[in-house]
């Protein structure tokens, strides 16, 4: 079985998966992040404080802004393989995906994926950090492959490296 799909990467696709991305930084990592800093600012504040020489303490919210900021960019990233209004051929497989745009074919099985992940605009599916394959539910043909997409991603796939969507 396969499953044939001709991405192109519009700007709104990309910007709905940094926001994706960014809302999903700004819940989990950058409140530990925050802690952290709050952390050695106290620190910081006890060593000073406490010694004779005191010449004032550093502003770690500065320094978490600014490493929040880079965090963002960082996460930000165009895709390195994957440019905005380049034709890609991506075909899904039972034994894994293959993706193809002008100047880079490869092929990757479902167990060297990091993760799949499905929102309501697209499937997200990690292949190393940071630069995933984003693929529109738009470029599908139909309802069915878009199913049947699913069904692969569960069937050939871990359980905690899936996070799709219930078929609508």
């Amino acid at each position: 079985m396969e499953i044939k799909v001709k991405v192109n990467l519009t700007e709104k696709d990309a910007m709905l998966f940094y926001f994706y991305g960014l809302k999903k930084f700004a819940t989990i990592w950058a409140p530990l992040i925050f802690v952290f800093f709050c952390c050695l600012d106290l620190i910081n504040f006890q060593r000073v404080f406490l010694s004779e020489n005191v010449t004032g303490t550093g502003n770690c919210f500065l320094v978490y802004a600014l490493f929040t900021f880079w965090i963002a960019k960082f996460m930000w990233k165009n895709s390195v393989i994957q440019k905005e209004d380049e034709d890609t051929d991506c075909t899904f497989m039972d034994t894994g995906i293959r993706w193809k745009t002008e100047s880079l074919t490869m092929s990757l099985s479902y167990g060297k994926l990091l993760k799949a992940r499905e929102t309501q605009a697209a499937f997200y599916v990690d292949w190393k950090l940071w630069d995933p394959l984003i693929i529109p539910k738009r470029c599908f043909e139909n309802a069915e492959d878009i199913q049947t997409v699913r069904e692969l991603f569960i069937k050939n796939m871990p359980p905690k490296k899936v996070r799709l969507m219930k078929a609508s």
